[in-house]
């Protein structure tokens, strides 16, 4: 098999500076491919500021995703433990519960089964890794719901490169979906 090379996406930072992306090949899928892909993460993961290491939240099954972590990239980045950030993505689909799409939120019973499901992949990963209960972090991509909150660990994970971005936005709305940002400014200045 020819090893693949991966191709960075350079993304231009508004205050100045790069930030350089590399999306990695998906592992669990085939043992012949994971070989060779676990070429690439020795060679790329040791040079990263952070690792986002994203799981489908919504997912009952850990057992391919702890063994992945910590044979292959906790293996990896060696003493670089504290750069690797798990994100919980979809989380939008846990249920029981609705999601509310007039304001782009679940509903409280559907939250309350998003924090415990959540909550509960947090401690065994960070029980089966030695990783904080803080490096893992939900959310749903689709729904734009607590991407800052990924956003917040990853600049924390990335430790003394973590000063080029804010954690704290100008305008944290923006992270909103359009379609309610209006909306949620209305209800703030009521």
């Amino acid at each position: 098999m020819e090893q693949q090379k991966q191709e960075p996406q350079i993304i231009e930072l508004p205050q100045g500076g790069k930030l350089e992306v590399i999306d990695m090949p998906g592992l669990g899928e085939d043992i012949e491919l994971d070989e060779e892909y676990a070429k690439i993460y020795e060679r790329t993961l040791p040079k990263a500021d952070v690792v986002l290491y994203v799981i489908q939240g919504n997912l009952k099954a850990l057992t391919e995703d702890q063994k992945i972590l910590r044979d292959i990239v906790e293996n990896v980045m060696g003493n670089l433990k504290g750069r690797l950030v798990v994100g919980l993505n979809q989380v939008d689909k846990i249920g029981p519960g609705t999601w509310n799409t007039k304001f782009n939120y679940p509903s409280p019973e559907q939250e309350d089964n998003i924090n415990r499901r959540c909550q509960d992949i947090q401690k065994k990963l960070s029980s089966a890794l030695s990783i904080k209960v803080e490096q893992v972090e939900y959310y749903s991509a689709e729904k734009r719901y607590r991407l800052y909150h990924l956003l917040a660990t990853i600049i924390k994970a990335s430790g003394n490169v973590g000063w080029k971005f804010s954690i704290n936005p100008a305008d944290p709305i923006e992270l909103a979906d359009p379609s309610v940002q209006n909306l949620l400014r209305k209800q703030l200045e009521d």
